[in-house]
């Protein structure tokens, strides 16, 4: 009797809590929506000098976006590239017939690890989802056998740590959400039957204290931005000297410019400390990058299949490649084309 009766107060729980993470993630969508058709400029200021990219919240509010959905929520101007579920999956299977895996990592957008500062929404003390549309997408990539990184979780049980996961007045994360960000990448990695036989080297790591100026300040926000950033290197007497990317590794990191903050330089905030100087720490070998400054969904494709075009060489060494990009453009982009690996 007991064992029934806790059945069916298990069942209530389980489908009270499906309710209220579908209430809680229906809410924010509507908050992000709202927020983005606000004002004008492409910064949305929220609480305690927190910053948002406009159009990274009229994303959240847009709902579905693949499949017929695409065509009303999509910015592209050409109605066949306004999908990215039919790209992505192409693009994965074209790899895996040159022997190369893809491993898809979309970043989470900032809203939906940090929401309070834009919504009346907190995350609840039992695990929950704000971004549940980006959930079933990647469900969906996973069913055509594409390996997706879904960060979200992830990030959501490590956003109490004392170091933000994202900067506070820049589109990009924080040092510290890179380095986890390289870490579970290189998790998924260190699994795949080659990696043991890479030979591998030592480098060193070094926390340091920087300050940014964000590309979010704009006017609406005065100072500059401290964040601490883990800096890879080799050591030559007190100095740690930046690693060089190598072409021929075994890892292609392509990215927009979350490949290149802390890594290019200038307003990239820094150089050593980016995503492929972090996946060289973890991996015990560098990696070959290529970072786009604009969108990460058609150009950084692109940009690969000039080059190995070029060079026909360019893909012989490669077993993975890690394609990173913000998940806003799964609507806010120029188009998702279907771009061939090489000629």
């Amino acid at each position: 009797m007991n064992f029934w009766w806790l059945i069916r107060v298990a069942a209530i729980l389980i489908a009270f809590m499906g309710i209220s993470r579908a209430d809680d993630a229906g809410d924010f969508a509507t908050a992000c929506r709202e927020l983005a058709a606000s004002g004008e400029g492409l910064t949305i200021g929220g609480g305690d000098g927190w910053l948002y990219l406009r159009a990274e919240l009229a994303h959240l509010g847009k709902g579905e976006f693949w499949g017929d959905s695409a065509q009303n929520v999509s910015t592209a101007s050409q109605a066949d590239r306004r999908d990215p579920l039919p790209a992505i999956t192409k693009y994965s299977q074209a790899l895996t017939q040159e022997g190369i895996d893809l491993l898809f990592v979309p970043v989470p957008p900032k809203a939906v690890i940090y929401p309070e500062p834009v919504t009346e929404i907190s995350l609840p003390k039992f695990p929950s989802r704000l971004d549940v549309v980006h959930e079933e997408f990647y469900e969906i990539l996973h069913s055509n056998e594409v390996r997706v990184l879904d960060l979200g979780p992830v990030y959501a049980a490590e956003r109490s740590a004392t170091n933000n996961l994202y900067c506070r007045t820049d589109t990009h994360w924080s040092g510290s959400g890179c380095v986890i960000a390289a870490r579970e990448i290189a998790a998924r990695i260190k699994v795949m039957d080659w990696y043991e036989s890479v030979p591998k080297q030592e480098f060193e790591a070094e926390w340091r204290t920087i300050t940014i100026d964000g590309d979010l300040r704009g006017d609406t926000a005065k100072g500059k931005e401290t964040i601490a950033v883990r800096f890879i290197g080799r050591r030559s007497g007190s100095e740690l000297h930046p690693l060089e990317v190598d072409p021929l590794s075994a890892v292609l990191l392509m990215a927009d410019s979350h490949g290149l903050v802390f890594h290019a330089g200038r307003e990239m905030h820094g150089v050593g400390a980016g995503l492929a100087d972090q996946l060289a720490y973890e991996l015990g070998f560098s990696v070959a990058l290529i970072g786009v400054r604009g969108s990460g969904a058609s150009p950084a494709r692109i940009t690969l299949f000039r080059k190995s075009r070029k060079d026909p060489e360019l893909l012989a060494t490669k077993k993975v490649v890690v394609w990173c990009l913000t998940a806003r453009e799964f609507t806010e982009t120029d188009g998702w084309m279907e771009v061939p690996v090489k000629r």
